[in-house]
């Protein structure tokens, strides 16, 4: 596993510029940002084999090389004065796959703690609260298939969903004067609105057509309906019956009966995020209908803007069990959870979020659990 693990990681060091075709993002790493200010001082450690492996370099970052025995527990004791600052360690260490395995010739960054990472601690108990996310942790640990400290950025085509309220609300294009089927830019339609006093000349809509209904791999409900973006209509004039548009953008081929909702950007860019919250939910499906999902695939979350999901934010993909057999419950529980791949959100809902799978060691399905921790 960790072999694997460190041959997906070493890939996405270089800086590359990626053109998705499907489903039409981009992604573009840039080169690594500026550590922020350092606020509390590094103490080295008391112990004589750790200072013996220990250099230090510019701003007071020492650079310590494992030994037998070394743990990211005790090395924080050491340098930190307490053992619960190991998680700040393995941030500040983005090679550092799985804080569990760290071997002797390893070389860790120890540098002075931040405002922002950690506040001075107040007790043992405090830290291990603001630290440690509750209910299943990732026992295999978390794996950067974007360092955490790499400034880039993604460019995605929508492709969310709509909910049956929002679908009620739509409006409806149901004439034209055109003599053909197949619509496109330039020709006049007649919508149908249910709530056409809203309606204003001067507004432009989003032109979209239905596709799948999403429904939860775990508790069976309907979330919404897939939908697929074919254009945008200008209305120019609305009467008392029916709003007259002309359609000024056209992505595909638009037919009668292609429903109308307020504008959406059909292309978004999006940064990362430092996420707020730690949250845990689940992959609900994907957008191309994919049974086992990869990079740069669409997927939807469960977890929106009021769990505190915001743009930018990025969950892990985790799953424990055994990769051929099937485990009963009791024996799944036993076994620690492995990060499968990485996700991050480029568009927020109330209660569910779009995400863009940035990479991954295995398949995704949905139903595979994801995780957001805080200050990733």
């Amino acid at each position: 596993m960790m072999r694997r693990i460190e041959e997906a990681g070493r890939p996405m060091k270089r800086t590359t510029t990626f053109l998705l075709l499907a489903p039409l993002a981009m992604l573009l790493l840039g080169t690594p940002s500026v550590a922020a200010g350092q606020t509390m001082r590094l103490v080295d450690p008391d112990s004589e084999p750790a200072e013996a492996s220990a250099t230090t370099g510019p701003s007071g970052t020492i650079q310590h090389s494992v030994r037998d025995g070394d743990t990211l527990w005790d090395l924080s004791e050491s340098y930190y004065t307490s053992p619960w600052y190991w998680p700040q360690v393995w941030a500040q260490n983005p090679q550092i796959s799985n804080p569990h395995y760290i071997y002797p010739g390893d070389l860790i960054r120890f540098q002075p703690l931040t405002e922002s990472g950690l506040a001075a601690p107040g007790g043992e108990r405090d830290i291990a609260t603001k630290l440690e996310p509750t209910g299943p942790s990732v026992g295999g640990a978390r794996v950067r298939f974007l360092p955490k400290e790499w400034n880039f950025q993604v460019y995605v085509r929508y492709v969310g969903f709509v909910t049956d309220e929002e679908i009620r609300a739509a409006g409806s294009i149901r004439y034209s004067r055109e003599e053909r089927k197949m619509l496109g830019e330039l020709d006049e339609v007649y919508i149908d609105f249910e709530r056409l006093p809203r309606v204003r000349p001067g507004d432009r809509w989003t032109i979209l057509q239905l596709e799948d209904d999403l429904i939860h791999p775990i508790y069976k409900r309907k979330l919404g309906t897939k939908v697929d973006i074919l254009g945008v209509v200008d209305i120019r004039a609305v009467t008392r019956k029916v709003a007259i548009g002309v359609i000024v953008r056209s992505y595909k081929e638009i037919n009668r009966g292609a429903l109308v909702i307020p504008l959406v950007p059909n292309f978004r860019s999006v940064k990362p995020r430092p996420n707020a919250k730690n949250i845990r939910g689940y992959i609900v499906d994907n957008y191309q209908n994919l049974l086992n999902i990869g990079q740069h695939q669409i997927v939807y979350i469960d977890k929106g803007v009021r769990e505190g999901v915001e743009v930018g934010n990025r969950f892990h993909v985790v799953r424990r069990g055994d990769g051929i057999e099937q485990l009963k419950a009791d024996a799944i529980k036993t076994l620690p959870w492995e990060p499968l791949g990485e996700i991050m959100i480029v568009e927020t809902r109330d209660h569910h979020s779009t995400g863009l799978v940035l990479g991954n060691i295995q398949e995704l399905v949905a139903g595979d659990v994801v995780e957001m921790r805080v200050n990733f």
